[in-house]
């Protein structure tokens, strides 16, 4: 096994993640989208909440990074949306116009993360391998949960296999 250091792996990084940007500013959907592009992730853009929704429906995706102040639904109202779709997405909320009260409820509802405007490129880009990082760790633990199960029970059956059995008679003798 590799040991473990600070910084994420580069194939989580240049994973090709499905990234979806929402923002009403047409200057941040395109720099977000050049930017997270560039970093080998499939980007698509929407300006407003209604179209985030829609497309939401019909395509699958890992990240969802979306403005908080928008005309019509607002990126609170996407949250939610993302969170009833699929709770495994992970959300960035931005905002210029930020608070500690929206933080909060931001987090509340279940976002990874939240940030302020104008944008820093770096803490995109880390802020978004964090993400990735995290998703392949969880990916990871449900592989590794499986795999365990399966080494302790009989596929056919579903009972535990005598290996198990053994292990759990001497453990409990």
């Amino acid at each position: 096994l590799k040991e473990p250091d600070d910084k994420p792996s580069e194939d989580v990084k240049f994973a090709g993640a499905r990234i979806l940007v929402v923002d009403d500013e047409e200057v941040i959907r395109m720099l977000l989208t050049d930017l997270l592009s560039d970093d080998g992730h499939e980007v698509e853009s929407v300006p407003c909440g209604e179209d985030a929704v829609v497309w939401l429906k019909d395509h699958p995706c890992d990240i969802v990074v979306t403005d908080l102040m928008m005309p019509g639904i607002n990126g609170l109202k996407v949250l939610e949306a993302v969170k009833e779709t699929d709770p495994d997405i992970e959300v960035l909320v931005m905002t210029g116009y930020s608070s500690l009260e929206t933080a909060v409820e931001c987090m509340k509802l279940g976002a990874a993360d939240y940030l302020h405007k104008p944008l820093n490129i770096d803490e995109i880009r880390i802020t978004v391998t964090r993400l990735l990082e995290k998703k392949r760790l969880q990916a990871k633990a449900k592989e590794l949960d499986f795999y365990k199960e399966l080494s302790r029970t009989d596929g056919l059956t579903q009972l535990y296999n005598h290996k198990f059995f053994h292990q759990l008679l001497s453990s409990e003798v």
